[in-house]
């Protein structure tokens, strides 16, 4: 999650791309779509005042959650949700993920 959080927040796109690259197989670019699902849901659970199951994810989830949004936090849920569909669908794996992490990054940016 730290290397998916790190891809989202960077300066500029080449750590999401290369993120995408490493993980372009379908199954592979599925899991790190499901990987961003479940953080962007811990996300969510934070801004609700509730705790990150993994304690070592909890400083870094409630810095994240409090620079965002929910509107743009429930935006990154949805686009999780397209990534994994389009997946399931077989979409091609690196194509959607970068799609799914450079969307992230629009949203982080407002």
């Amino acid at each position: 999650m730290r290397e998916l959080e790190r891809a989202a927040s960077a300066p500029d796109e080449r750590q999401a791309l290369d993120l995408a690259e490493a993980h372009g197989e379908r199954e592979a670019a599925h899991e790190v779509a499901g990987i961003a699902q479940q953080w962007t849901r811990d996300l969510l659970v934070c801004q609700a005042g509730g705790a990150v199951d993994a304690n070592e994810l909890g400083e870094l989830a409630q810095k994240v959650a409090s620079q965002n949004p929910p509107g743009r936090l429930l935006e990154q849920a949805a686009a999780c949700a397209d990534a994994l569909e389009a997946l399931d669908q077989n979409g091609n794996g690196r194509l959607q993920l970068e799609r799914l992490l450079l969307r992230m990054r629009e949203m982080r940016r407002g």
